[in-house]
């Protein structure tokens, strides 16, 4: 019983961000629902069956792929749409 207020939090949070998710993809990548579900879902299902069960691998491999878009990813983009506008 403990264990089940943890258990919630953290369930709550993850469903929380996952709508929040599939929201962003419908309207700012203009996806359909069924296709921003998809996108939402499958990623972290196909990691789970790979077999990263362990909770501490996935936030690595999330946080990971979050900072290669936000700092290598994103820049370079910013960069070569800066210097197609030219």
């Amino acid at each position: 019983m403990g264990n089940f207020i943890p258990l919630l939090a953290i369930t709550t949070s993850f469903i929380g961000i996952a709508l929040a998710q599939q929201s962003n993809n419908e309207e700012f990548v203009r996806l359909g629902r069924k296709a921003a579900w998809g996108l939402t879902v499958i990623p972290p299902a196909a990691l789970y069956f790979a077999g990263v069960r362990n909770f501490a691998d996935v936030l690595a491999f999330a946080g990971d792929t979050g900072d290669l878009m936000a700092f290598i990813v994103l820049p370079i983009l910013m960069w070569l749409a800066a210097r197609l506008r030219k």
